[in-house]
């Protein structure tokens, strides 16, 4: 057994158990060491197993409290003390912010049986490390390159290392030199790095930012104003923006637009031309100096669909001429948004859905192409049908159909009119078709008549010296009947001769 100042025994079992565990033996003729970090709360266990009342403590010569448990202000730093006791009774000194000024040996005494008695306690700050992180090749790099973490560090005992990035633990990185393949833009940010050592050395921390550059990312946004913006990501977040192209949904170039410096695009006048002309797909270009897949330039697109009233495409005119039967008339109509609601009328009465003698009906996705400013677009257009049965001349009249979405509304009208072309019956036709046959026949007989009852004239040409040098007689023989005509050709006016020879 070993004996403690107070003339109690412990176990000597008990003594080798405590000190592996490394616990604060209080009681002790030996003094118990505390350690504490710079600016951390410290609280002193009394050892001497003794009530509140009756223990004073003291640092070095200086005495922290009175009998009373009242702090004595002459001493330096007495704002952070203060005395309490735990549920044990064990009178406690309790240290508010430590730091260097704290550090000492402290003693808490008490009076038994006109005994003083006192135990003693050690008060060590920890060793600070310093530590550091260094990134190879650099804290700035560009996105795809290997980037190595090492944690430097001064301590010499047996370290323990913990990663963080921006204050999340890395479980993947364990030792103080770690790696990353081709690094990517999320791998960004704050590292650091933790060290730990024995209970000596408090933890040591060291940061630094990871700075990942890549080019950006872009996309259009489309803030139903008739403004669209080139939104681009990247690092650097400056951007040059290069021209709008816009084609249409089937992939035709339309234009270039140039927008603004930061990005955006503006239509001032979308009712100008037709809405569908400004559809379409538009492109848009950025750049921030950082070079991806060989191309400095990054490219966003979207399909935009400017939103309006709806918009009749064409005025038409329908022919019909049998009465007594039923006719279908149409129109077709490009609306975006879709409409909500569409009525037909006549030019005297308005067209009901309960009426017997019209009929109506309305197909979506049908797709037109219209060429326009010498580009084809290829327009889902909406159908509006109206069948009119039983068929009769006060039919004949201007039919107008009325379109609404949430922009507004559009009349559009379409005409219905007799035919002007006549028609034959079978019968009619059939004889047309003879009495031209025999026709044919009557001609093709005179004709052979004609070619039968006349012969052929035999052509001769043959040239004969001239009196003069310089020109040449061509004689042109034509037998007409029993006759023969001589004429001189390219000859003086004197020189012409006619002779009529019998057969």
């Amino acid at each position: 057994m070993l004996k403690q100042n107070s003339n109690e025994c412990i176990p000597i079992n008990m003594l080798i158990l405590l000190i592996l565990l490394d616990v604060c033996v209080q009681g002790w003729s030996k003094t118990s060491i505390v350690y504490f970090t710079s600016g951390n709360n410290v609280t002193l266990v009394c050892p001497l197993n003794t009530s509140v009342e009756n223990i004073t403590w003291r640092k070095s010569n200086d005495i922290i409290n009175d009998a009373d448990n009242k702090i004595n202000h002459m001493i330096l730093n007495n704002e952070k003390y203060s005395v309490l006791s735990n549920q044990s009774n064990r009178n406690m000194l309790h240290i508010r912010m430590a730091n260097e000024d704290e550090v000492g040996e402290y003693y808490c005494e008490t009076t038994i049986n006109k005994y003083i008695k006192e135990e003693s306690l050690q008060l060590v700050k920890k060793v600070t490390p310093n530590v550091s992180v260094l990134l190879t090749p650099n804290s700035t790099v560009y996105e795809g390159t290997n980037v190595t973490f090492e944690c430097m560090h001064d301590v010499t005992s047996t370290t323990v290392v913990n990663w963080f990035k921006n204050g999340y633990i890395i479980p993947s990185f364990k030792t103080n030199l770690e790696i990353i393949d081709s690094i990517t833009r999320f791998d960004g940010g704050e590292y650091s790095c933790r060290v730990m050592g024995n209970k000596q050395t408090e933890y040591g921390f060291g940061k630094v930012s990871l700075n990942v550059l890549y080019s950006p990312d872009v996309v259009v946004i489309d803030y139903d104003n008739g403004t669209l913006f080139c939104n681009a990501s990247g690092n650097p977040d400056e951007y040059t923006y290069g021209q709008w192209e816009h084609r249409s949904i089937i992939n035709n170039q339309i234009r270039y637009l140039n927008g603004t410096e930061n990005g955006h695009l503006h239509f001032t006048d979308l009712n100008s031309e037709p809405r569908f002309y400004y559809n379409g797909i538009y492109t848009c270009f950025a750049e921030n100096g950082v070079i991806r897949n060989d191309m400095l330039y990054q490219r966003g697109f979207q399909h935009i669909e400017f939103k309006g009233i709806p918009q009749c495409l064409q005025y038409l005119i329908f022919e019909d001429y049998i009465q007594a039967q039923s006719t279908e008339i149409f129109i077709k109509l490009y609306t975006v948004p879709i409409y909500d609601s569409f009525h037909w009328k006549t030019s005297t009465e308005s067209i009901t859905n309960i009426s017997t003698k019209y009929d109506t009906t309305v197909t979506g996705s049908d797709f037109i192409t219209m060429l326009y400013d010498e580009v084809a677009f290829e327009i889902a257009v909406w159908k509006f049908s109206l069948v009119i049965y039983d068929l009769n001349q006060e039919d004949f009249d201007i039919y107008t159909l009325q379109v609404e979405n949430k922009i507004g509304n559009i009349s559009c009208s379409v005409r219905l009119q007799p035919t002007s072309r006549r028609y034959f019956s079978p019968i009619v036709i059939f004889m047309f078709a003879c009495g031209a046959a025999i026709t044919v026949v009557l001609v093709m007989n005179v004709i052979q008549h004609f070619v039968n009852s006349r012969k052929i004239a035999r052509h001769n040409i043959m040239r004969k010296p001239s009196n003069t040098d310089d020109q040449s007689t061509v004689l042109y023989r034509h037998r007409a009947g029993q006759e023969f005509t001589e004429i001189t050709l390219n000859e003086t006016d004197g020189d012409r001769t006619h002779t009529i020879e019998d057969d």
